[in-house]
């Protein structure tokens, strides 16, 4: 039970303002409900403070904000639209939000971001991932629908931070330490390995601890008189198990050697290269489906609108006002907010009204005071977003939008192929923002 807090709530009138009204309600707690659009009156019983006003408005928010124990900010402007419209609503209204909390020094706050704060950020932007022993399982496929590209995991995000997008199979490309030894690790300069290696290759022909006996060196001398399975290219060498026949020419960056059970490991050379990794690596089979893995929930904003940018300037202002006044503030980084996906990427980034609302308890639970930025996604079969940030703070989603994907290609609108993970609207966190006109 809930003792005597009261919750102001922006943007109430809204529509995730007017899902959460009754899932919030609790025993013990009063919502204090603010929109400049008409707010429907308490229901018998409910206990509801309604204030019709704008967030905007400077005396306005500031008697809204006494006495409250947390500021779920919801208002402003919810999709693309002008450049001053946007900066006035999301930007300095934000702003005035925060500015008023802390003059009333509300302990907490709760800001409504956007995956579009991080629109161009790709699958590939994830990190790869070393295949471990409780690597998640794809669901099964719907006849000819591509199956759920579930990127393999142990468990939680991947640990590993790609150094220049050169790391393959968990080693890095500059000899960067790991979580965990990988049993075909490789060393990108011709570092010696300590003997778990035991298909390890050296880029520049280093001698290895004598562990490794099929190793070969990088110019296609075989060590041990063995010949190659695979064909290296411009010296960069191939383990034997590596797929037959596949060129390796530049692959992943220059000198960087290629685990050869990685049967998808092709380099850009011949392949068409759908975009590029931080440090200019190639990818459309540099980083296989198997090793990707989750976007954390913190990554760098990259958004794809003039709302996604603002929704990354609202991701910095939390950021500064817990950092300046150690206010506790939640960036919720929110997908599609609808009662049942209604679109291809929705099956990925789908947020269920249930499932937001319990975003929003753990949020008002977490302890101690920080700055977080959250996925606000359900736990979707086909997600590629990671959920371990949220769940950190108990936040438990129990919706999936797979349960919904009969009714999505019964309605008629989508053939199996829109489904494929990377096709562009799958293949991008901001799906169709990404090439919408801009205001």
């Amino acid at each position: 039970m809930v003792s005597g807090q009261r919750i102001l709530v922006t943007g109430a009138a809204g529509r995730i303002g007017r899902a959460l009204r009754p899932r919030l309600a609790r025993p013990g707690r009063t919502l204090r409900l603010l929109d400049i659009a008409e707010i429907a009156p308490a229901e018998p019983g409910e206990d509801v403070e309604i204030v019709r006003a704008s967030f905007t408005d400077p005396a306005a928010i500031d008697a809204a904000c006494r006495d409250v124990d947390a500021v779920l900010h919801l208002g402003g402007e919810a999709g693309e639209a002008p450049w001053e419209r946007i900066r006035e609503l999301n930007i300095d209204g934000t702003l005035r939000v925060l500015e008023a909390a802390c003059r009333h020094g509300v302990p907490r706050v709760l800001l409504a971001s956007s995956i579009h704060a991080a629109g161009f950020r790709t699958r590939d932007d994830a990190p790869r991932t070393t295949p471990g022993p409780n690597v998640s399982a794809a669901a099964a496929p719907t006849a000819g629908v591509p199956a759920p590209n579930v990127p393999a995991h142990n468990g939680t995000a991947a640990d590993v931070t790609p150094v220049q997008g050169t790391s393959v199979n968990g080693t890095s490309a500059y000899d960067t330490a790991f979580h965990g030894a990988a049993a075909t690790g490789m060393a990108a300069h011709g570092t010696s390995f300590d003997g778990s290696a035991a298909t390890g290759i050296a880029a520049h022909g280093t001698s290895f601890d004598g562990s490794a006996a099929t190793d070969m060196a990088a110019h296609g001398t075989p060590v041990d008189g063995t010949a190659f399975q695979g064909t290296a290219g411009t010296g960069t060498s191939v383990d034997g198990t590596a797929v037959t026949g596949i060129a390796v020419h530049g692959t992943a960056a220059t000198g960087t050697s290629v685990d050869g059970t990685a049967a998808h490991a092709t380099a850009a050379t011949g392949t068409a290269a759908r975009s590029a990794l931080p440090g200019g690596s190639a990818v459309n089979g540099t980083v296989p489906r198997s090793r990707r893995g989750l976007l954390p929930a913190d990554c760098a904003p990259r958004p794809d609108t003039y709302y996604g940018a603002s929704k990354a300037a609202v991701e910095a202002l939390g950021a500064l006002y817990h950092s300046r006044f150690g206010t506790d503030v939640s960036c919720l980084r929110i997908g599609a907010f609808r009662t049942r996906p209604l679109a291809p990427e929705d099956l990925a980034g789908w947020l269920s009204p249930d499932d937001a609302a319990r975003l929003v308890e753990a949020c008002l639970r977490a302890g101690p005071a920080g700055f977080r930025v959250l996925w606000g996604i359900s736990r979707n079969t086909r997600r590629w977003w990671s959920l371990a940030e949220g769940e950190a703070i108990g936040y438990r989603p129990q919706d999936d939008a797979e349960d919904h994907l009969a009714s999505l290609l019964d309605s008629g609108s989508f053939a199996p192929g829109d489904l494929d993970p990377e096709a562009a609207h799958n293949f991008r966190v901001g799906g169709t923002f990404c090439t919408m006109p801009l205001g």
